[in-house]
């Protein structure tokens, strides 16, 4: 049963939360729940009979299926959303205008992906079936999705075959029963994969270190014909008088009104 709420222990925020609760570390509860009900949208089943510890069997079979990663914070461990999920999900806590004295560009824009890295198809094999050794389902989404329940494609998929050519990656998840959390998994993956990340460095005033990792910006810069465009922290440092952040932002023609 789940100790967070009124159900079995299914729920992938859920789940994660009490693995790591058992580790013996400072757990963030707060971060944990407030970000429980998109995780929870992911749900897991089975069983442990054999002799892995409790950090193995989250980072091999619950945190690759779900978008976040754990970072530590001043309260403990905390989930951080992927960048596409809190796009979608998180209110900027900052708006950001480029070169007007508080937030000055220090570098040209890098790439934080590679075309190796980059994937527009997933398959994943689910529900496994420990007397038959196999997987009851297995599950497609790509550019050539044939739109059934087990094949599926979508805009993301197909605009990135189309620039960068198909690529494919295969997952076996033992722990994973739902069609509906396979497909959401896959989805995610491809959201995730199917186009390069860029990353913008910045200086900016004493008074913006409130900012935390993962936290979503909007940034407006007229040099880099941007308008309130999303962006995630993903790093941030302290130089003596200032600090130095590091914006990471989608380079998709679905969302970037621009091309670098």
């Amino acid at each position: 049963k789940s100790p967070y709420r009124d159900e079995v222990l299914s729920g992938g925020g859920d789940v994660v939360r009490w693995l790591l609760s058992r580790t013996g570390v400072e757990v963030d509860d707060g971060a944990f729940a407030n970000i429980s009900p998109i995780l929870n949208e992911y749900r897991f089943a089975g069983y442990v009979n054999d002799g892995t510890t409790t950090a193995s069997f989250l980072n091999e079979h619950i945190l690759p299926y779900l978008p976040i990663q754990i970072k530590a914070g001043p309260k403990g461990l905390r989930p951080i959303l992927h960048q596409y999920i809190a796009f979608q999900h998180v209110e900027p806590v900052a708006q950001i205008i480029a070169d007007d004295g508080d937030w000055i560009q220090i570098g040209a824009i890098e790439t934080a992906t590679n075309t190796s890295e980059i994937y527009n198809a997933a398959r994943i094999n689910y529900a496994w079936n420990g007397l038959e050794d196999s997987f009851f389902h297995s599950l497609y989404i790509g550019p050539d999705g044939q739109d059934t329940d087990l094949s599926k494609k979508n805009l993301y998929s197909i605009t990135s075959k189309n620039r960068y050519g198909k690529s494919q990656q295969t997952f076996d998840a033992l722990y994973i029963y739902e069609t509906r959390t396979a497909a959401r998994f896959a989805g995610d993956f491809i959201r995730r994969n199917s186009f390069p990340k860029r990353m913008i460095r910045f200086v900016a005033s004493i008074e913006y270190g409130f900012l935390q990792l993962g936290a979503v910006v909007e940034l407006t810069s007229f040099e880099l014909f941007m308008t309130a465009q999303k962006c995630s922290i993903v790093s941030k440092q302290w130089d003596v008088t200032e600090w130095v952040f590091v914006l990471m932002f989608e380079d998709t023609p679905l969302h970037t009104d621009r091309t670098i």
